[in-house]
């Protein structure tokens, strides 16, 4: 097995990016906010206006929820103030300045944090 180095002797590997690759490997927001949008629907008559996204990670499900509508408003939970910090870089900072206003990132434990009522609650990392 021949091992790459760049020039300043980091692998490949080394310089990737775990959190994004964690996202092409293992999820599909797209496909998953239209089907928590068809059984909202389904279910209720209505679409889905507020989601919390427990273990949110990146809090890319919860970016994209809130791209499905402006009423659309998310909350994102997760233990790891540096996978928040990366998620405000990254997800946050390409959202408009009006959808930055309709999502929260909150550091804690999912269990013990209360936050208003949503319409969905979501865990969707399988880490």
């Amino acid at each position: 097995m021949v091992r790459r180095v760049n020039r300043i002797g980091r692998s490949q590997a080394a310089r990737a990016d775990r959190h994004a690759l964690y996202e092409l490997a293992v999820q599909n927001v797209d496909e998953l906010c239209r089907f928590i949008d068809l059984q909202f629907l389904l279910l209720r008559g209505r679409r889905p206006l507020g989601f919390c996204e427990d273990f949110c990670g990146t809090a890319q499900a919860a970016c994209q929820f809130l791209r499905l509508g402006r009423r659309r408003r998310a909350i994102g939970i997760d233990i790891d103030q540096r996978v928040l910090d990366w998620a405000r870089r990254h997800h946050l900072a390409a959202l408009g300045r009006r959808q930055r206003q309709r999502i929260r990132l909150i550091r804690g434990d999912v269990r013990r944090v209360a936050v208003e009522p949503v319409d969905v609650v979501g865990a969707f990392n399988f880490s």
